[in-house]
């Protein structure tokens, strides 16, 4: 019975490195694009030398500043909004519909959405 388990976690394990690797490649690419990827102020952001590693261009990723009056999820509508960035990256924090809505608003307006659990596991 462990051996029938072994190959299925072994799969599961490769297809979740896979996606990691896509959303990294992703990133990289749209790091490239005469456009910012914004990281809202609750994100931590990654190393320069971590963002390099991946080909991730340091002097396209912003790290916006705490807004005193507006939500994460407004913050990252105005960026979203503004035409200026071809990524965002946000908490995870957020609940499944402002997830939603932030999908629906990037797709629009040509700006992918990232959450940070995501992002995260796959930059470290």
């Amino acid at each position: 019975m462990t051996f029938a388990t072994t190959p299925s976690v072994s799969y599961e394990m490769a297809h979740e490195n896979h996606c990691h690797v896509q959303l990294v490649c992703q990133l990289a690419e749209l790091s490239h694009h005469q456009q910012w990827v914004f990281f809202t102020a609750q994100c931590p952001r990654p190393a320069a030398k971590l963002l390099a590693q991946h080909q991730i261009r340091c002097d396209r990723v912003v790290h916006l500043s705490p807004s005193q009056y507006d939500s994460e999820f407004q913050v990252a509508i105005k960026a979203i909004e503004s035409h200026t960035a071809s990524a965002i990256v946000v908490s995870e924090r957020l609940n499944e519909n402002d997830k939603q809505q932030l999908q629906q608003r990037g797709a629009l307006h040509h700006c992918q959405v990232f959450f940070l659990h995501d992002l995260y596991r796959s930059l470290h």
